[in-house]
C-alpha cells in the first residue's frame, strides 16, 4: 500500500507533439514533429519526457521476445551481450529512427545529434537501486546543467508496478551531491543510517521504501523533498521511450514476485554535437518561461487537463530564516481541493496530481534563474548583461559584498582566511544547502553589476559543492567570466582548475589567445589525467561555439590543439574520447591539419582498445566522407582510408565467439558488412 502510494502521486502520461506539413502517415518522411514548448519546458524542469511507440506491435514484441531469449541464457547474459545490442536485435534501429524519437532527441540536443557507443539491455530484478546518477560508462565527468548528453529508455512490453519498473526522481537533473573522495563515477543518494554506499537497497519492502525516503529528504531537506521532487514509476504502454536529461536521479524498481513477468529496459546514449543558433523571434518566444501550474507533472501536456483551481503558492509556503521553505501543510490544501475540485479528494491521482503541480511551483521558484540560462542557451540568446555599462569601483565593491553575502547565507560558509574570520557569527550550521547554493549562483550570474565576481571567491576558497556550484555560476555569466577565468587554469588546486576549465568552454566566445592558454594548460597537465580530460571537454564546447560562428580557423585550432591525444590506446580512456570529441564538434574542418587528424582517427578507428573512441573516429570519417562527396570527387586517398572503416561495425572473430553463447547465430550474421557500411558512406 505503501508503494501504491507513491507512484499515485504522477501519473504518466505521452508527450503532446505538434504536426505539420502532410497527413500523419505510418513511416512517412513527410510527417514532421517537433516539441511543444510545454514539453520542452516539462523536460527543462522535470527532466524527462515520455515518448509514444509506434503502433507496429509486432515489431515491440520482435524485440522483446529476443530480449528474452538472451536472458534466459544465463545470469550474466546482458552482461556479456554490452554494448553489442544493436547486432543482436537489429529491430531496434526501426526504434531509434522513428519519427517520434528522432524529432525529441532533436528538439533537446539539436541538429546532428550522435548515438554514442554505449548502450545496454536491463532487466529487473528481485532487488532495488538505490537513488543515483549514471557514470559516464565507467568514468567521471563534470557534469553538465545545459542539455549535452541525453539518455533515451526503451520498454518494448507493457510495463507494470509489479514487474520492477524505473522510477526517476523528477526534478533533480540539477543537484547533486559530493564526489571527489567516491572511488566510482556514480553520484549515489545515501540514507540517514551511515550504512556503506551500495547502488542497492537492502531490507525489507517496508525498510526500503523508508531507506529511499530518508535519502530524498537528506538530499533537498526534510521539510522540501516532497515538494521539490516526485518519484515517478515509469510504467508505460509497450513500445514507449523515455527521453531523460543524463543527471537525473533515477533507480530501478523489484519485481515483486519471482514469477512477475520480466521487465525489459534498453538504455541508449546521446550527445549534442553542435551548438545552438540563434533561433527566429517566434521560436524564442516559445521558449519564454511558462507558469508553473502550466507544466503537469505528468510528463506530458495534455489541453484536457482540468483547470487548476485557485491557490496563492505564497500564503501556503514559507522561508524559515536559513532560506529554506518549511513545510507546507497539505492537509489544509486536501481540504481546499474537496471545496473547490469537481475530483474525488481522497485516493485520486488527480489529487496527487494537483499537490505534484504545488511542488511543481516550488519548483519553478527555486529552479527559475538555472531554467532561465538554459532557455537562453538553447535559443542562442546572448547573456543578458553582456554589454553592461562599466561601474565605479566602490560601488562594484559593495555588489561583490553583496554577493559575498548571498552565498554565505545559501552555502552555509565564509571565504576568510583562518585566524582572520569575522563572519563566525554569520556563519549558518547544519550542511550545505545544494538547492539554494544552486539558486544562488545562477541568480548572481545573471546580475546586472558586480556582484557576480563573488563567484570567484566561491570557485577557489569554496568547500567541493560551493565550488562546483560556483562554476556553474560562472559558466552562465557569459564571456565577462572569461578574463578571470582563465589565469585559474594555472591555479595549485586541481579542483579549481577543472572547474574553471570547464566553466570557460561553456561561457566564452573562442579567440587565438583563449585556445593558446588551453593549450599550455594542457602542456602543464600529465597527459592521460583527469584534468586533461576536462580540459578537452571543454575546448570541445568552445571547437562547437567556433563553427556555430563559423571561424574555420578556430576550429582547426581546436584539432590542433587535441592531435597530441589522438592516438590509440589499449583500454578506456576519457582522454582519447574528448579528444576525439574536440574533433566532431568542430565539425572537422579543412585545412593543412586535416590529413594529419585523418590519419590519426583512422589508426584509432581500427586499432584503439577504446570502442568509444572508434564511434567517435568512425562518425568523424563518414561525415568527413559525405562532405567531400557533397564537395565534388573526393580524393583517392581518402576513399582510400573510408573503405576500411567497415571493420570498426563488424564484431571481430573472438568476439562474435564469446557472443555466440547469448546471441542466435543467425543476428550475428545480420552484423553490417564493410560493404553495407561503405554503401551508406559512398554512393
Amino acid at each position: 500500500v505503501q508503494r501504491v502510494s507513491v507512484v499515485l502521486l504522477v501519473a504518466v502520461r505521452p508527450l503532446s507533439l505538434s504536426t505539420s506539413g502532410t497527413k500523419a502517415v505510418e513511416g512517412s518522411e513527410a510527417f514532421r514533429m517537433s516539441l511543444l514548448a510545454e514539453d520542452l519546458e516539462h523536460f527543462l524542469r522535470r527532466g524527462y519526457l515520455v515518448i509514444p511507440g509506434c503502433s507496429n506491435a509486432e515489431l515491440h514484441e520482435t524485440i522483446r521476445s529476443r530480449a528474452s531469449a538472451i536472458a534466459e541464457t544465463g545470469p550474466n547474459a546482458t552482461t556479456l551481450l554490452g554494448d553489442y545490442v544493436l547486432p543482436a536485435i537489429p529491430e531496434l534501429s526501426d526504434v531509434l529512427s522513428s519519427s517520434p524519437v528522432h524529432e525529441a532527441l532533436k528538439s533537446i540536443l539539436g541538429e546532428e545529434y550522435l548515438l554514442h557507443g554505449h548502450r545496454h539491455l536491463h532487466v529487473s530484478s528481485t532487488q532495488e537501486q538505490m537513488w543515483h546518477k549514471d557514470s559516464y560508462w565507467g568514468f567521471r565527468r563534470v557534469r553538465h546543467h545545459r542539455p549535452r548528453w541525453c539518455m533515451l529508455l526503451y520498454y518494448p512490453q507493457e510495463t507494470t508496478l509489479d514487474m520492477g519498473p524505473t522510477h526517476v526522481l523528477a526534478g533533480t537533473q540539477y543537484w547533486t551531491i559530493d564526489s571527489e573522495t567516491l572511488w566510482h563515477g556514480e553520484d549515489i543518494l545515501t540514507d540517514s543510517s551511515g550504512s556503506p554506499l551500495s547502488m542497492f537497497v537492502q531490507g525489507s519492502q517496508m525498510e526500503r521504501q523508508r531507506k529511499l525516503k530518508e535519502a530524498e529528504q537528506q538530499f533537498l531537506g526534510p521539510s522540501r523533498a516532497s515538494l521539490l521532487a516526485q518519484d515517478v514509476s515509469l510504467t508505460v504502454p509497450a513500445g514507449s521511450c523515455i527521453l531523460m536529461h543524463y543527471d537525473l536521479f533515477h533507480r530501478a524498481g523489484f519485481r515483486a514476485k519471482e514469477d512477475s513477468p520480466t521487465r525489459f529496459m534498453f538504455k541508449f546514449q546521446f550527445i549534442r554535437t553542435r551548438e545552438p543558433s540563434a533561433l527566429a523571434q517566434q521560436d524564442q518566444d516559445s521558449l519564454a518561461p511558462l507558469s508553473p501550474s502550466s507544466c503537469c507533472s505528468s510528463g506530458s501536456i495534455s489541453p484536457r487537463t482540468p483547470p487548476s483551481p485557485s491557490f496563492d503558492i505564497k500564503q501556503e509556503i514559507e522561508m524559515d530564516d536559513a532560506g529554506a521553505f518549511k513545510a507546507m501543510d497539505l492537509r489544509k490544501h486536501r481540504r481546499q481541493l474537496r471545496r473547490t475540485c469537481p475530483w474525488p479528494a481522497t485516493g485520486s491521482p488527480d489529487v496527487a496530481v494537483e499537490a505534484a503541480r504545488v511542488g511543481d511551483a516550488v519548483l519553478g521558484n527555486l529552479l527559475e534563474p538555472v531554467l532561465a540560462d538554459v532557455r537562453a542557451w538553447l535559443g542562442g540568446i546572448s547573456h543578458p548583461c553582456a554589454n553592461a555599462p562599466d561601474i565605479f569601483a566602490d560601488t562594484a565593491a559593495s555588489e561583490v559584498e553583496e554577493g559575498l553575502q548571498a552565498l554565505r547565507h545559501a552555502g552555509s560558509c565564509c571565504f576568510c582566511d583562518e585566524g582572520s574570520c569575522s563572519h563566525f557569527g554569520e556563519v549558518l550550521p547544519g550542511v550545505t544547502d545544494e538547492v539554494m547554493l544552486v539558486a544562488t549562483v545562477y541568480r548572481l550570474a545573471r546580475s546586472p553589476g558586480r556582484a557576480w565576481l563573488a563567484l570567484l571567491c566561491g570557485l577557489t576558497r569554496g568547500s567541493e559543492a560551493l565550488s562546483r556550484a560556483c562554476a556553474y555560476g560562472l559558466a552562465a555569466a557569459g564571456p565577462r567570466a572569461t578574463s578571470v577565468l582563465i589565469p585559474l587554469l594555472s591555479h595549485v588546486n586541481l579542483r579549481v582548475r577543472s572547474l574553471a576549465s570547464i566553466a570557460l568552454g561553456e561561457c566564452s566566445l573562442p579567440s587565438n589567445e583563449l585556445l593558446k592558454s588551453f593549450e599550455d594548460a594542457l602542456g602543464r597537465e600529465e597527459m592521460w589525467s583527469w584534468a586533461s580530460a576536462n580540459l578537452l571537454q571543454a575546448l570541445s564546447c568552445l571547437a562547437a561555439r567556433a563553427r556555430a560562428l563559423g571561424n574555420h580557423l578556430l576550429c582547426e585550432r581546436c584539432v590542433e590543439i587535441c592531435l597530441p591525444y589522438l592516438r590509440p590506446t589499449s583500454t578506456m580512456n576519457l582522454v582519447l574520447e574528448n579528444a576525439c570529441l574536440v574533433v566532431l564538434m568542430s565539425g572537422f574542418p579543412g585545412g593543412s591539419i586535416a590529413e594529419e587528424a585523418l590519419d590519426c582517427l583512422h589508426r584509432i578507428s581500427l586499432h584503439s582498445g577504446d570502442v568509444y573512441a572508434q564511434v567517435f573516429a568512425l562518425e568523424i570519417l563518414q561525415r568527413h566522407a559525405q562532405t567531400m562527396l557533397a564537395k565534388g570527387p573526393a580524393p583517392q586517398r581518402t576513399l582510400g582510408k573510408i573503405s576500411q572503416l567497415g571493420r570498426c561495425l563488424c564484431l571481430t572473430p573472438s568476439k562474435k565467439q564469446a557472443l555466440s553463447c547469448v546471441i542466435p547465430g543467425r543476428c550475428l550474421r545480420q552484423v553490417p558488412s564493410e560493404k553495407q557500411v561503405l554503401s551508406d558512406i559512398i554512393p
